[in-house]
Formats: C-alpha cells, structure tokens, sequence
C-alpha cells in the first residue's frame, strides 16, 4: 500500500470511475536523526474547546549525548504556503529528554503550558500545517510546496507534516490534527523513520519540558502490573467510532492474533510493514457490549515484540487514533508465559457480508481489529496485487457486471450494482508500502505461488483473518499469508482451460483482443513502443504467449483487436505471422494487408489460415467518410472481408471492430449525450451506439461487394450484454452467439471485481442457421496479470507496478494472462445450406 493509494471503488451505479492523481509528493529520503526529533506538534492552543492555551512544538533527544541548541531554530508554515516563521532556541537537551517551545495564545484554553523551554510567538493552524527543525537560525524561504520542496536540505534535522500538508517525510503527512488532538510521535518519541504518516499517532496534547522528570527511568515491568491496574480493550476502544481514552497511558492484556512488526515471527522489513501487531482479549477480559471491540492493533514501531502469534502479552503504552484506527503506541511490552491466565481466544466473530458501504463503519467497528470469518469468500480482483498487495474479495462468488445482465439504468441493474458493492472486500498483506518483495519466501508475491497462478473464483472458506480499517476501506488482514495462499489454489473453483473450447462446425473464427501488440521498428529497435512492449525483451515475452494462445486457438479465421497500426515490410500484423509460422513449422498462416487505417495507434486485423479459407475479394473499412454516425476519431474504423472456405466453395463475411472504451478520455461537457449517464454504461455510450447502428446499416449494403452466405460481427465493442449498442444491433437482427449457446452469462473481461461481455459474435438470417457454437475461452480474464510479459514498473502502457524480481519469477510463456480479453470462438458448419432451428435462425 502506499498513502497515496487510488483505489476502485464500487459504486452503486456508476461501473467507470477516473483515476485520481496526487497532487502532493514525499520528500526525498533524508537521513534519519541520530538525537533531536519533533516529538509532538500542536497547533489547536487557545481554540475553541481546547484545554491548552497556546500552540506548541515538543523535542525529544534520542540520542545518547547532549546537544547544545543555542544556534538551533523551529520553523512553521501553512498547509501549502512557502512562508516561514521562525523561533530560535537556547540551551541544551539532554538524552532521553524533551524540549517545550511554547507558540502563539488564542482567546480560548483553560490550561497553561508547562514551563517553556523556548517561546515563539507563531500562530499555527489547528488542523494543517508545517514545521521543521533546523540546526541554523537561517530563514526557510519559497519552499515547501508540492512543486518546491524545502527537502532536501542538511540543515534540516526533522520534519513534519501535518493534515493536508503539501510536504512531509515518507509516503504522507500525519493525520490532521485538530484543537483537541495532537500529532504525538510513537515510541515514546524515539521513533523516526523519516515517514510522518507512520511515525506518529493523533492523541490528546501532552506537553513536556526539559523538567519532566527521570530522562530515562527503568522499564516497568507490565507482566507484574496487578489486574486492578490493567485496562480492557473494550474500554480503549469504546463503543463509538473513535477512543473515548486518546491520550491515556493504559496497560492492556491479550493474545497476539497476527503479527505485522518489522521483527520476531514476521518477515517484513523495517518501515514497510504494518510496523504492530493485533491483539484480543482473552475470554475473561471481555465485556458484553456487542458495540465495543475486544480487539485492538499495537503500534510497536521499535519492534520490541519478538514473540508469536498466541502469545498472552501486556503492553505498556499511549491510546490513540490512527487514520481511523484505534490503537495503543507501546512503550514496553512483555510477553507473560506464567500469569496464571487462561488464554484461551473465543471463536472468531462472524464478519457480516454482504454489507452496504454505508453501513460499514457502524457494523464493523464493533469487530475493528478483532478476529473473523466468512463461510465462503470468493477472489473477484487483483489488479492492486502487485502494487499494494491487495486482492479483493466476494461474500457472494464472482460478480457479474450489472449491464452485461440488465437493461442500463434498470431497478434491477441498480440493485445488483448496489449487492456487488456490498459483497466485497480487500484482503490486504499487512504491508504500507508499494512494489514490495516478501523476503520469507521464494513466492514473493503474497497470495500467488511462483510457478503456479491466481484466478478468479478461487476461494478461502472459514479462514480466520484480522478485521481492520486503512486507506478509506475496512480491509481483512491475514493471520497467514502462506496458508491463504495454498488455500486458494486448493479451492479453485475454475480450472485453467489447457484447450480451446469445442464449438463444432468445420470453420471457426475467433476474435482476440491482444492489448496493444507494437513491434518497435520490426527490427529489433525503435523502443519503447508508444503502447506494450517498452523493450525487445517485452516484445519478445509477449509474442510467446500469444503465439503459445493462437496455435492453441487454431482458428481459421482470426480477428485481432489493439495491434499496432502500422504498414510496411515490418509491421506488427506481420511480425505476429512470422512468429506464428515459425512456432508451426511451415507457412500456415497469413494476413490481410491493409496497411495504416485511420490515425488511431491501434488498428483491427485478419490473419487466417491459408489451409482451409482464403481472403476474396477487397478488404473495407467503416469511416466517418462513409457514414458520420461512424465518429473514426474515436471508435476504431470497422474492417471487413469477405472469405472463401476452400473445399466448399462457401464464402461468409466477417467484420472486426473495436468501438470507443468507457473511460472519460477528456470528456468535461455533462451536457454532452456522450458524458456518463449515471446508468452504467460509462462515457461514450452515444458514440458507440451511433458507431453500431452505422454498423448495422453498413453491412446491409455489402461492403466487400462479394455475396456470402451472410455476416458475423466479432470484436471488442466496448458495450456489456444489455448496453445500447448491443441491442441496437439486436434491433437489426443480429443475435448475439455468446447468449444463444452459452448459459446466458458468459463474459470475457473484468473489471471493479464485477465480469462481463465486452468481446461479441453477432450474426443474423442464413449465417446465423449455419453457427453450431460459440463460447469463450477464458485463459485471461480469470488470471492474475503477474504473469503476464511486463518487465518493469512504469513506461507506456505499463502499469502493474511491478518489481524486476517478481517480473523474473512469476513470467508464465504460455497463453494465459496473454492479454486481458479471453479470446472468442464461433464454429460454423458450411457444408449444409440449412440447418432449421439452431440459434438465430
């Protein structure tokens, strides 16, 4: 994970959502401070509802030696701003003490400070803002913001953002603040890893001063603290969305549920894990308030647990809230072997799904942080596996996407856009940062086998995992990512399919989407590529698995969909063929050459088999020149021919197409027909309903001007099952094959963890009579993309985010996850001119 995480939300109507970019940026890595840190920032002083009077900065010395700020300073700016204020500092700090410099009063506030170390008069805001210490009394200046950045700079000792703030250390600013709460750093202020989102907690202000007492007083020993002094979890979580105790120091008891420290039995390096652990009381602990939580999560940013998962610990530390979760900042901890104490966890709770978005936060934070299970939860996504090592789960076995089903816009498209949103969940991996490496294990990937693969539809049943609350979503965290692992694999509920399916017939066509195959120069250079392959080892990865899909396909007659619109003697469509035959053995294959075909970087293709059919006849295209319905600015131009069976004489038209996509590509005019109805059809939905009715009146005029038994309509329409443009299709006669001999909910594309028919085969009249099948070959939809041909994080159409290890380890040369469309296949019989009473007819 990553604080900046984007990610796909469902929706309850809307199945498009634009991709949002950050408009703030980490700092670039500092050193980590040997001695003086922020310890504590507070800027609600003198507020309304505020205890203390003034704002304040609070120091703490990590180190083991004094340190002499008399040419030190504290500086501060707003959220965004670039002007700073300063106060310089006098005297020395002693290790393992703190420092209080007082700020500005406000009219409000019952409570002095404690005896100042230094004093400021800077106003600082109460929820946002900046502050950096400095071992110079030099002016900060026109830094600070997102563009500028004050970092890196070696006068600067440490730095915090807080709330929006526009720089900050690490992956993002603390949470924001507010007048009664206070950014406190963890470990008793000794934590820094140069990551303010991590390193610090909100809590109630504490305030110290270089006069706090014992610098570094003996650790108490929390496993002989009396039960009269402990505190149960359930009063540290209370019953409402927050802590009632931030701020408090507590003991509290418990078992250790699952372990995500930087240390002990966990395998996750320093600063990219959870850095903490979970715990749950034990049985006697407990009160009966269904509304409180029994479990909560420990910050042990030092990784002083080393223990294991069942182990009765007592945790020494300071309660907070943390980006929504409750949590206790230990300051020491022990694991207690001989207390007496029945440790025995009650069963875990049941985790209530479906539930609906909005009522989330009140059914689950009784259960935050504790223990759960489900009967069945089934693997609908993991497009941010290899980012952020999530995978996302259904309560209900794998979603359909409401309009591959239902009319757009319908009561029951709604309900089930609604039910979808409601049966899912993100299993996450216990990690916050991003293209990270397990280092246990040779899989390093979570949840994926080297060697072996993900899919949709596998599934984990009453598997115990830890319920907790980041990045806007309650998320399940994993008690063990191995078992998970061999879990799913064991319970798959769709096999890989080695082979094609059988669709009869003694001609097939296919169409298959091969997303953005370009070839470089054709020669081995000119990388990167505009889109795909950004390198000749990408390329040559990618060929392999769709040349390993083709052969396999064994089609007659292939459309192909997003491969490279170029023309000439190394085109892509060529380039694709050579490697075909090469892999065959002869020259079994060939292509229809049309050269470059509108602007767009990407085109539509045949290439068929020279033993069974061949081209008669012109090739033609569908353009805004022939009808102006057709906008070939944005749908891709349509691409027919006409082809002979060899042996029958039989001749069938085929038409590839590739409609407009579902995304906002720059729309901003709601006025437009084309901006997102809110019915579920996405951007565009006009164009290529338009795009499909010029379509239909196109084809009624024979565009290849050769007579054929009829047309079939293949291709990547960009429209689910029950969309306009399909059933402006159907209004022309056409039916779609994929319904008529399928189980009527076939699909070949996923996305937002809901699938559905993105991919068609339409036909009508005669040719319709003479299908005997058509199915979906599902060999990438369903599989995890990290096996795909990508090498590296980043580059023109590169977006998994993936480490070069991983990309080395988990890259699979056969046809699965060749591209992310499952290919479609139609038979059709031409040795009969009639066949009464099959689909269509």
């Amino acid at each position: 994970m990553s604080m900046q995480r984007a990610s796909a939300l469902f929706l309850a109507i809307a199945l498009v959502l634009g991709a949002m970019v950050p408009l703030i940026a980490p700092a670039p890595a500092r050193a980590v401070s040997p001695d003086v840190v922020i310890s504590q920032v507070y800027g609600g002083g003198g507020n309304s509802g505020a205890t203390f009077t003034h704002d304040f900065i609070e120091l703490y010395n990590r180190g083991d030696t004094a340190v002499d700020l008399s040419a030190w300073s504290v500086q501060y700016a707003s959220s965004g701003g670039t002007t700073w204020q300063r106060t310089n500092l006098t005297g020395t700090i002693e290790p393992g003490s703190h420092y209080l410099i007082q700020q500005a009063a406000g009219a409000a506030g019952t409570t002095a400070l404690p005896t100042p170390d230094a004093t400021g008069t800077i106003p600082m805001a109460g929820q946002s803002g900046k502050v950096a210490l400095l071992t110079n009394q030099t002016s900060l200046a026109g830094c600070g913001s997102a563009t500028v950045p004050c970092m890196p700079n070696e006068a600067i000792r440490d730095y915090v953002g807080y709330g929006g703030a526009t720089e900050f250390e690490g992956a993002g600013p603390t949470a924001a603040l507010s007048n009664t709460s206070a950014a406190i750093r963890g470990g008793a202020g000794a934590t820094d890893t140069d990551n303010n989102s991590l390193d610090f907690a909100v809590g109630a202000p504490n305030p110290r001063n270089s006069g706090g007492g014992d610098p570094d007083p003996d650790p108490v020993a929390v496993c002989d603290v009396e039960e009269s002094d402990l505190t149960w979890i359930y009063e540290v979580q209370g019953d409402g969305a927050a802590t009632p105790m931030a701020g408090a120091s507590v003991v509290v008891r418990g078992v250790v549920t699952a372990d995500f420290t930087s240390g002990g039995g966990s395998d996750i390096p320093a600063n990219q894990g959870l850095r903490g652990f979970f715990m749950e009381a034990i049985a006697a602990d407990r009160d009966d308030d269904s509304q409180t939580s029994e479990g909560v999560f420990v910050f042990d940013s030092d990784a002083i647990f080393d223990g294991e998962i069942g182990d009765l610990v007592h945790v020494a530390g300071t309660v907070g809230e943390f980006a929504g979760v409750t949590q206790i900042s230990s300051g020491d901890l022990d694991v207690c072997d001989d207390t007496g104490v029945d440790a025995t966890l009650p069963a875990p709770a049941l985790l209530p799904l479906p539930l609906a978005p909005a009522d989330r936060a009140a059914m689950f934070e009784p259960l935050e942080s504790m223990r759960v299970n489900h009967p069945e939860l089934t693997v609908i996504e993991f497009f941010q596996l290899e980012r952020f090592g999530e995978i996302r789960l259904s309560a209900d076995g794998v979603l359909q996407t409401p309009t591959n089903v239902h009319l757009p816009g319908s009561d029951e498209a709604i309900e089930l856009a609604a039910f979808n949103a409601a049966a899912n969940i993100i299993l996450d991996d216990g990690r916050t940062g991003q293209n990270l490496n397990r280092l246990d294990s040779p899989d390093l990937l979570p949840y994926v086998e080297v060697g072996e693969t993900l899919r949709i539809g596998d599934q984990l049943r009453n598997h115990t995992t830890v319920l907790h609350f980041g990045f806007g979503q309650w998320r399940l965290q994993p008690v063990d990512i191995d078992a998970i692992t061999a879990e799913l694999a064991e319970n798959r509920t769709r096999p890989r399919p080695e082979s094609a399916p059988e669709v009869g017939g003694t001609l097939n066509v296919a169409s298959f989407n091969v997303l953005n195959y370009f070839d470089g120069d054709g020669q081995g250079g000119g990388f990167p590529n505009a889109r795909g392959a950004t390198t000749a080892s990408e390329l040559e990865r990618q060929t392999e698995k769709l040349v390993d899909a083709i052969v396999r396909l064994d089609a007659d007659i292939l459309g192909l969909i997003e491969i490279e619109n170029d023309g000439g003697e190394f085109n892509a469509t060529r380039t694709l063929v050579d490697a075909l035959n090469a892999e065959l053995g002869a020259e079994v294959y060939r292509f229809v050459d049309t050269g470059v075909i509108g602007t767009d970087a990407i085109k539509q293709a045949f290439i068929y088999d020279r033993r069974t059919v061949r081209p008669v006849g012109p090739w033609a295209i569908l353009t805004s020149e022939v009808d102006p319905r057709f906008d070939d600015n944005r749908s891709r131009p349509a691409l027919a021919q006409t082809f002979t069976q060899l042996g029958t004489g039989e001749r069938i038209t085929v038409v590839v197409n590739h409609f407009k996509s579902k995304g906002q590509s720059g729309l901003t005019d709601e006025m437009s027909p084309d901006f997102d109805q809110g019915d579920g059809q996405g951007f565009w939905n006009y164009t290529r309903t338009q795009s499909a009715l010029a379509l239909a009146d196109w084809l009624d005029t024979n565009p290849t001007r050769v007579q054929s038994l009829g047309t079939l309509i293949i291709g990547d329409l960009n429209a689910y099952g029950r969309e306009d443009p399909i059933r402006a299709l159907e209004d022309a006669g056409y039916v779609d094959q994929l319904i008529a001999f399928t189980d009527g909910t076939p699909y070949t594309f996923t996305f937002d963890g809901q699938q559905g028919t993105l991919d068609t085969a339409l036909a009508k009249g005669n040719l319709a009579s003479r299908i005997t099948g058509a199915d979906v070959w599902h060999i990438n939809a369903d599989e995890v993309p990290a096996i795909d041909y990508q090498e590296s994080i980043g580059g023109p159409g590169n977006s998994r985010f993936r480490t070069a290890e991983i990309a080395e380890a988990y890259y699979d040369p056969s046809a699965f996850r060749s591209s992310d469309h499952d290919p479609v296949l139609v038979g059709l019989d031409l040795g009969r001119r009639n066949f009464p009473g099959r689909p269509g007819g």
